[in-house]
């Protein structure tokens, strides 16, 4: 969610060869992701990599691909924690979400936000200013 240059989507798809919806609200972010894909390898549409511009988890593709086993947004913590209850509308009953994009002091405000929507803080990665959060959704 909020997928940028795409580098996230295609290292995603690289690593588990399985499929992967980028989502973005800008489409000059699309255009760029799809570019991407083009010059790495990676195959774009259905089942490969789907790139598509939309209003995040509001987005159509994005319920009818559900439920997903992860979901990564780099996003400012203000959207990250706005998108929380649909995030984890979408989540499998045992997925993880991994979010990033946020300063070091907005971590503990993002993880109450998620840990309030019955996910557990899985894991906790601060580099310099900015953090890294991984959490799963358990039933």
């Amino acid at each position: 969610m909020g997928t940028g240059s795409g580098i996230l989507a295609l290292a995603a798809w690289k690593l588990w060869s399985a499929p992967v919806l980028a989502v973005d609200n800008d489409d000059e972010a699309v255009r760029v992701t799809e570019r991407h894909a083009a010059m790495n390898g990676v195959t774009l549409g259905k089942g490969c990599l789907l790139a598509v511009c939309g209003d995040g988890f509001k987005t159509p593709a994005v319920d009818s691909h559900k439920p997903y086993e992860l979901i990564i947004m780099n996003i400012l913590a203000g959207p990250v924690i706005e998108m929380a209850p649909e995030a984890v509308r979408v989540l499998d009953e045992n997925g993880y979400v991994i979010l990033s994009g946020m300063l070091k002091e907005q971590a503990d405000l993002v993880t109450s936000a998620y840990e309030g929507l019955g996910l557990t803080l899985t894991g906790r990665y601060d580099l310099g200013d900015w953090t890294a959060l991984a959490l799963q959704k358990r039933l």
